[in-house]
């Protein structure tokens, strides 16, 4: 398009199929309002899963800088529809094990399984709203 081409496929050839979903695993601290959380990354076993990918440059012993983005892993669950991707990212989640530099961890787990999350009703505002009660640690 940019050198004035048309495109190979017309929308009518696209089609829709199954849902995937996108969370960020951060070096961040949600019990102090996302901070920087440096650190040596002592423990990284993400377990596989069928129809979950990592995206990540982690290692075992990898030293987070605190001088870049937090960002450490991009997680991707696919499945036929949008709950089948929800669950097989919960349990993503929930397997994954992870020492050293506190994440944002127990915070994905929690925006999973939250009732508007599991039911759909998210907006735009959404998570700006809730973040907040997301945040605190229920221990």
């Amino acid at each position: 398009m940019a050198f004035g081409e048309p495109l190979s496929l017309r929308q009518e050839d696209i089609r829709v199929d199954g849902h995937a979903i996108e969370l960020r695993l951060t070096a961040q601290d949600a019990r102090r309002g996302l901070t920087p959380s440096p650190g040596t990354l002592t423990r990284w076993r993400p377990a596989p899963l069928g129809g979950v990918r990592l995206d990540t440059h982690l290692y075992e012993n990898y030293r987070f800088p605190p001088h870049y983005d937090a960002l450490m892993a991009k997680i991707i669950a696919w499945g036929p529809d949008r709950e089948s991707a929800l669950q097989r990212l919960t349990l993503a989640l929930n397997r994954l094990d992870i020492e050293g530099p506190r994440t944002n961890l127990p915070l994905l787990q929690r925006l999973v399984t939250a009732p508007d999350v599991i039911d759909n009703r998210v907006t735009t505002r959404w998570l700006e709203d809730a973040l907040p009660r997301l945040m605190e640690d229920p221990s």
